[in-house]
Formats: structure tokens, C-alpha cells, sequence
């Protein structure tokens, strides 16, 4: 017997309940750690040009589309992107390529093989040396799938996804609520904000205000 278990239920609450409230000792911890990570690394500088397309949320808010759909429109311009990915979800901790005739989507993650049908992708944690073999082999710039979190290597332009439909949930940071990290900080770090799908939870107001209260970095 096989169980899936999903987000807790009161991630999407407005506010934050009982729940959360208890666990925001355990996300001031979380967050400490994830600054002081990004504090004690020093980004690789990449040769070439690197989008990020990350989200500021947990869960799918189709970043993974949208890097599809930049790769393909800077191929139709003479580019060639190769895609960098954590491969989520695969066996394989890389930095290695994907290649379809031998691996599965156990081995590598759903969304890198479903990219790697199309794109040269790489997988591995550390995005500087996933760069590197991309350098190596051709690319003339790279497109990361996730990794606004990701530390290791410098990105020359930042995007961020949200799911109009999903939101920001209660607002707060793992484990009390959906995101990975403040609003606030966050955006501070984007270049622009793509909103996927009809605007059900006023996203674009609760942005618009944590821009307006956001120094840019």
C-alpha cells in the first residue's frame, strides 16, 4: 500500500491558525539557516547568461512550462539553452546530463526528462558545476528550472512564478506555511513576477505591497 501525503490543509488558510503559529519557532529556524547557507557561499560568475525561473513557494506553480516556453522562444533566436535542474524526484544526484535513451524519469525527475525530450538538461544540487558541463558542451546560455534558493551560482536575470489560484497561502515560511522563504526578502531578488492563471487569491495586490516595502539588492 503506497500513501500520498499532500501540503497540510491550513498552508492555505488566510491567516495563520493554531497550527502554524506553533510552528514558527521551527521557521525562524529554517530561514536562519537558509540566510546564513547564502551567506557563507560565494556565487560562481558564469561565463554566460543564466534565467532562473524559481517560485518563492513550494509545490508546482508551473515554473517548469515556463522554462520550457524560454528555451524554445531563445532557440527560435539562434541560441542554445541548456536547462539546469536539482532532479527532483530522480535516484541520480548528478551533475551529469540527461539522456533519454538511457535514463528514466526515476532515475533523473519527471520534469528534467520531460525537458531533456527537447533541450540538452543537466541535473545536480550544485548548480556551478552543472553550468560548467553546459559550458563545456556548447551552451551559449543557460535557463535554471528552480533554484531562486540556490546559492552557488550567480544569476544574471531572476524570474518568479505564482499560482494565481494558490497564492502566497497563509504567508508564512516552511514548515508553518508554503513558502520557502518571506515575501519581503524574496522579491527584493526578482527581476519580474509571472502569474500563472486567473488571479483567485489577489496575489498581484499582496505583491504589489511587499514590492512597495522591499529594497531592491
Amino acid at each position: 500500500m503506497h500513501l500520498k501525503f499532500g501540503p497540510p490543509r491550513f498552508w492555505q488558510d488566510k491567516k495563520p491558525n493554531w497550527q502554524a503559529k506553533a510552528l514558527l519557532p521551527l521557521s525562524w529556524l529554517v530561514g536562519a539557516i537558509i540566510r546564513l547557507r547564502a551567506f557563507r557561499t560565494t556565487p560562481v560568475i558564469s561565463p554566460l547568461p543564466v534565467l532562473c525561473c524559481g517560485n518563492l513557494s513550494v509545490g508546482g506553480t508551473g515554473k517548469t512550462i515556463l522554462v520550457r516556453d524560454l528555451a524554445q522562444r531563445l532557440a527560435n533566436r539562434g541560441e542554445h539553452p541548456h536547462i539546469l535542474s536539482r532532479g527532483y524526484g530522480g535516484r541520480l544526484d548528478g551533475p551529469l546530463r540527461v539522456d533519454t535513451a538511457i535514463h528514466t524519469a526515476r532515475d533523473v525527475g519527471d520534469e528534467p526528462f520531460m525537458l531533456a525530450q527537447e533541450f540538452p538538461v543537466w541535473i545536480g544540487a550544485d548548480r556551478s558545476k552543472t553550468a560548467q558541463c553546459a559550458v563545456d558542451s556548447g551552451a551559449t546560455c543557460l535557463v535554471m528550472d528552480d533554484g531562486l534558493q540556490n546559492p552557488t551560482l550567480k544569476q544574471t536575470f531572476r524570474l518568479v512564478t505564482m499560482d494565481g489560484g494558490i497564492g502566497l497561502g497563509n504567508g508564512q515560511t516552511l514548515p508553518a506555511g508554503p513558502l520557502r522563504e518571506s515575501p519581503t526578502r524574496g522579491l527584493s531578488r526578482v527581476d519580474a513576477v509571472i502569474l500563472i492563471g486567473r488571479d483567485d487569491t489577489q496575489v498581484v495586490t499582496l505583491l504589489h505591497l511587499n514590492c512597495l516595502t522591499s529594497p531592491r539588492n
